[in-house]
C-alpha cells in the first residue's frame, strides 16, 4: 500500500514538472509570436523632413481667428488694391508666387519691366477696360500706380494686372477647409478697404462659398485664410432666387484657377515655395 502511494505521488510529480515544462515552452512561443508581430516591430516610414502644404495646413490652426487681428489687417490692406475702370471700382491682390504670369500677345508691348508687380482680380471689374489701358487705374493706399492689363479669363472671373510698384504680396495657398476662418477687403464703399470676415462654407478646385455679405466693391479682393494666405479671389455674392435679395454668403475663385489660365504654374502648383 506505501509502495503504491508513492508511485502515485512520483506519477504526480512527474505530471506536474511536464505540464509546468510545457506551458513555459508554449508561452516562450507565444511571447516571441507577439514580438515579431507587433507593430513597433514593424519597419517605419521614413518622415520626410519637410511637410508639403497640404500637411501644413492639416495641421495648422486655420480655424480660429489671429491673435493680432489689428495687426493681421494692416498687413493684408499693404498687398490689397483698389482697381478703377471706366467708372467702375473693385479691389484686387498683389501675388507673391514662383508661377510666372501670362501675357495676351497684344497686351506685350504695353507690358515692360516697369511693370514689377502683378495684381489678381476679377474678370467682370476690368471688363470695359479690356481694349485700352486709358480707363484703367489701380490705387496702391493712397497713390494711383501706372498700371497694364496683362491677361483675363471670363469663365472663372479672374485677371491679372501689371503695376509699376513693389509693394509686398500675399503668397497664395490651395487648400480651404470648410469651416475655417476667412477674411477679404474690398473697397464698397469711397474706396476704404473694409474687412469682412465669416467662415468658408464649402470649398472645390474651382470655388469656394464664404459666408460675407460682400458688395459690388469687393469683387477681385483677396480672401485669405488666418494665416494671412490668400485662398481664393472674391466674385460676388450670392441672391435668393426668388427675390434677388443677398443672402449673406458670396463666392470666391479659387486659387488653382489662376493656373494654365493666367499663369505658368510649376508641377508643385501656384502657392510653390
Amino acid at each position: 500500500m506505501a509502495a503504491f502511494s508513492r508511485r502515485v505521488w512520483i506519477g504526480i510529480t512527474l505530471l506536474v514538472v511536464f505540464l509546468t515544462l510545457t506551458a513555459g515552452a508554449a508561452g516562450w512561443l507565444l511571447r516571441a509570436h507577439s514580438t515579431s508581430a507587433s507593430p513597433a516591430a514593424w519597419p517605419q516610414e521614413e518622415q520626410s523632413a519637410e511637410p508639403t502644404s497640404i500637411d501644413r495646413a492639416r495641421t495648422a490652426t486655420l480655424f480660429d481667428a489671429p491673435e493680432d487681428l489689428r495687426g493681421f489687417i494692416a498687413r493684408a490692406r499693404q498687398s490689397t488694391v483698389t482697381v478703377l475702370c471706366a467708372g467702375g471700382s473693385g479691389a484686387g491682390w498683389i501675388i507673391d508666387t514662383e508661377a510666372v504670369p501670362k501675357v495676351r500677345p497684344r497686351k506685350r508691348d504695353d507690358y515692360t519691366d516697369d511693370y514689377m508687380s502683378t495684381v489678381v482680380t476679377a474678370e467682370h471689374v476690368i471688363a470695359d477696360c479690356r481694349d485700352s489701358n486709358d480707363e484703367l487705374q489701380v490705387q496702391v493706399r493712397s497713390t494711383k500706380v501706372p498700371a497694364v492689363l496683362m491677361h483675363w479669363d471670363m469663365q472663372a472671373d479672374v485677371a491679372t494686372i501689371g503695376i509699376s510698384s513693389n509693394s509686398p504680396g500675399i503668397r497664395p495657398h490651395s487648400f480651404a477647409a470648410r469651416g475655417s476662418w476667412s477674411m477679404t477687403l474690398g473697397a464698397p464703399v469711397d474706396g476704404a478697404l473694409v474687412p469682412l470676415i465669416g467662415p468658408v462654407i464649402d470649398a472645390n478646385l474651382l470655388e469656394i462659398l464664404v459666408q460675407m455679405p460682400t458688395r459690388p466693391g469687393n469683387s477681385g479682393g483677396p480672401l485669405v485664410n488666418s494665416r494671412g494666405e490668400v485662398i481664393g479671389t472674391i466674385g460676388g455674392t450670392l441672391l435668393d432666387r426668388e427675390t434677388g435679395t443677398p443672402i449673406g454668403w458670396a463666392y470666391a475663385a479659387h486659387v488653382d484657377t489662376l493656373c494654365d489660365k493666367l499663369f505658368d504654374c510649376p508641377s508643385t502648383g501656384i502657392d510653390a515655395l
